[in-house]
């Protein structure tokens, strides 16, 4: 896959660079709502900042955001697409990541994103 000239730059780090396929260009491949896009750069940098309690918190507060605002969405997922952007991750990582994404189709599925978002942040506190 070539990578588009304008995903080779960053400005404010290189925190995306790493990634095979940064969470921008996933986002847009396979139409995440714009909350459910925040929730998901947040959990896939928090590693790579230097506030992960903060970032995962924020994820929480959108999380809670998205509960009360946001609007359920069909998301289309090519597994193949899907797996290869998990996989550049860590089991609990990849597993958060997905919480999250499944969010997006329903509400229903926010304890679960909670939950594994809480497991990264005792990892890290």
């Amino acid at each position: 896959m070539t990578i588009p000239n304008s995903l080779k730059t960053q400005v404010g780090g290189s925190h995306y660079k790493k990634y095979r396929h940064q969470p921008l260009e996933f986002a847009e491949k396979h139409g995440l709502s714009p909350i459910i896009f925040c929730i998901f750069k947040y959990v896939c940098r928090y590693k790579d900042k230097q506030k992960p309690v903060e970032d995962l918190q924020k994820a929480l507060h959108c999380i809670n955001i998205f509960v009360e605002c946001g609007k359920e969405k069909g998301i289309l997922y090519n597994i193949d697409q899907l797996s290869d952007f998990i996989t550049q991750f860590d089991k609990e990582h990849g597993k958060a990541i997905f919480d999250v994404l499944r969010l997006q189709g329903d509400k229903n599925k926010a304890d679960e994103a909670r939950t594994s978002i809480n497991l990264l942040l005792q990892g890290v506190q």
